[in-house]
């Protein structure tokens, strides 16, 4: 192991920040969290607020479940699929996939090769696509544009260096399921293991102002040409009212528990277990696992845990001993931060300014500022109406 790339008091990077939630584990690493007079914090309060309200009740799914499924058959009675589905080969995609073509769903199952798959990911699309008899379209992004744009990202030294593969990923569905007269997407989302996920520590990953101002300032900017992209008129207005797409987070209306999803993707799917949430791609564990902690003191199982813990699926106590201790060691951390250097083109010096320069906020770059604007008028006037329109 090269001791150039080494990550120094990586151990340390996970110790609590500040005061800690008496019902969840986040902390104020968090900066917007708030507490109340008991000691709980504010996003295990709104966290609570926003839980679908089925799952109150014993049932197993949503009233509406059936329902979904049969508008979405009824609306693709000449097409070739009913929905399409991104595929990552991490747990949330893989249970959503299982879930929808166990109900009679005609999947078309769509992955997006950013270059950054591991080898668990790979094995676990073909085996599931395979057993499940389903058409696989891989998309793969050409591997220069996506480099700059990660180079530039490191380099703003802003927290979400995940914005352009998460947006090349979102832009190359909707790019498929267009190109194949689509409209139905099933997403792997979820509250009941995302329930809490701070604002703060990210940035929508589909501005693409924001993206197109620190891709120009990192260089390479004419590559953009190569990269999928969506912007804000095919976000709101194209894709949900000329196109008429929706997507359905189907675990949302289903009981759903990612542990046991685990166990039965293993026992029924020969699925490949690949570490913690989002590992399946090696670009998201260096950034969870490595940069976030290290340069801004986020750590992203602290959210993952604190919704679990919302959800009934662990205990404060369970959560508590697994952020006692660091996510890998320290050696698989240089092993994984050589890896991507080496992928990036960064030098041990450039990584060690990454780490160690004072952190940038997104605002300190330009945003889309009609985007929250878009956001609450698509909320309001359009997503009712879409999910009237393919229940009833």
């Amino acid at each position: 192991m090269s001791a150039r790339f080494s990550c120094d008091d990586y151990e340390n990077s996970f110790q609590s920040r500040g005061r800690v939630c008496v019902r969840c584990v986040m902390d104020e690493s968090d900066p917007h969290l708030t507490f109340d007079e008991s000691g709980r914090c504010s996003a295990c309060i709104h966290a609570e607020a926003r839980r679908p309200a089925w799952m109150v009740t014993d049932a197993e799914r949503a009233p509406t479940f059936d329902q979904t499924v049969a508008a979405i058959k009824r609306e693709n009675p000449h097409r070739d699929f009913d929905t399409i589905l991104g595929l990552s080969g991490g747990v949330d995609s893989s249970w959503a996939l299982v879930r929808a073509a166990e109900a009679g769903l005609r999947v078309m199952v769509m992955h997006c090769d950013t270059g950054w798959d591991s080898r668990e990911s790979v094995d676990n699309i073909f085996t599931l696509c395979r057993k499940l008899k389903l058409d696989l379209e891989t998309l793969v992004i050409d591997w220069e544009a996506m480099r700059a744009a990660q180079r530039a990202f490191f380099l703003a030294g802003v927290a979400n260096c995940d914005i352009p593969q998460d947006h090349a990923i979102i832009a190359s569905v909707n790019i498929v399921a267009a190109r194949c007269r689509v409209r139905t997407f099933i997403s792997g989302g979820n509250w009941a293991s995302e329930s809490i996920l701070p604002k703060a520590w990210g940035h929508d990953a589909l501005d693409i102002v924001h993206l197109r101002d620190i891709w120009k300032r990192g260089g390479q900017y004419e590559l953009i040409s190569r990269f999928p992209t969506m912007g804000r008129v095919k976000r709101h207005f194209v894709n949900p009212m000329v196109r008429r797409m929706h997507a359905w987070r189907v675990l949302d209306d289903l009981r759903y528990d990612p542990l046991e999803a685990r166990r039965r993707l293993q026992a029924d799917y020969g699925w490949t277990s690949y570490g913690g949430k989002h590992c399946e791609s090696v670009f998201t564990r260096v950034f969870q696992t490595v940069y976030l902690p290290i340069r801004f003191g986020f750590d992203k199982r602290r959210p993952h845990l604190a919704s679990l813990i919302m959800s009934g699926l662990t205990t404060r106590e369970q959560a508590l001993q697994e952020l006692a201790k660091a996510p890998m060691t320290q050696e698989n951390a240089e092993r994984d931060v050589e890896y991507l250097c080496s992928k990036l083109g960064f030098s041990a010096e450039d990584w060690r300014r990454i780490v160690t320069s004072p952190p940038m906020p997104h605002s300190a770059y330009r945003t889309d500022q009609y985007e929250r604007m878009a956001v609450g008028f698509a909320k309001r006037y359009i997503t009712p109406y879409i999910k009237l329109r393919r229940i009833t």
